[in-house]
């Protein structure tokens, strides 16, 4: 297994359209049957997929989980009430069996002050299954980058300052992704101080970093990933 712990991720990032069929909420019964869910919650997942369906969004699939969905990333402010009402309904089933309801249960006004507030943090990434989204065009590939290595404290004198100025001069630049020059437009087109877009990729990247690590670490202890 090859050694990443020198490197940096970004994952695949596209521009994709959402297709959720209606489902009546008995479908959603049938499928998670078993797991503790209620009729309000199945309800809820419902009205969440039938807010997103249709809409062109940002999605990225991500290396720590092997591909196996995609992640809301982003979207443009043209959409974003479309899109907090469907988290809104994701916070309504959110938790699940033995685990603490959302602190957004029943309280639409909270969730959109917090929302407008750019402060609302899901805790974890939205995802869609991979049948459910069509992709319409690759923003940015999938890739590792290898990390700048340290450089050594410039030492006294003129030699010293010559060899960090050329130091500085040799980093290198990466052009910046289609990805990454459309979220900075939706971002400038977004009101102040709302960035909840931004501090979910930010989340999002840790996370995914966290689990990086994690999992290098294992397989160089010998342990399975």
């Amino acid at each position: 297994m090859e050694d990443r712990s020198n490197q940096t991720y970004t994952p695949r990032v596209v521009r994709a359209r959402i297709n959720i069929p209606a489902r009546p909420w008995q479908v959603y019964r049938d499928e998670y049957r078993g797991q503790g869910f209620t009729v309000n919650n199945f309800k809820a997942m419902q009205k969440a997929d039938q807010y997103f369906n249709g809409l062109e969004i940002l999605l990225a699939s991500w290396w720590y989980d092997d591909h196996s969905c995609w992640h809301l990333f982003n979207w443009p402010q043209a959409v974003d009430d479309r899109v907090m009402c469907a988290m809104y309904h994701a916070e309504q089933y959110k938790g699940g069996p033995g685990m603490l309801p959302s602190a957004y249960k029943g309280d639409f006004e909270k969730f959109r002050a917090d929302w407008a507030a750019g402060t609302y943090d899901p805790g974890a990434t939205y995802t869609f299954k991979l049948e459910n989204v069509e992709v319409l065009e690759v923003l940015q590939e999938e890739a590792w980058h290898d990390r700048e290595p340290k450089r050594a404290a410039p030492q006294n004198g003129r030699s010293g300052r010559r060899r960090a100025a050329s130091a500085v001069g040799k980093k290198k630049h990466r052009p910046k992704s289609k990805a990454e020059l459309l979220q900075a437009q939706w971002e400038r087109e977004r009101p102040r101080p709302k960035r909840p877009a931004a501090g979910w990729m930010q989340a999002a990247a840790e996370r995914a970093n966290r689990a990086q690590a994690a999992v290098i670490a294992k397989r160089k202890e010998g342990k399975p990933g």
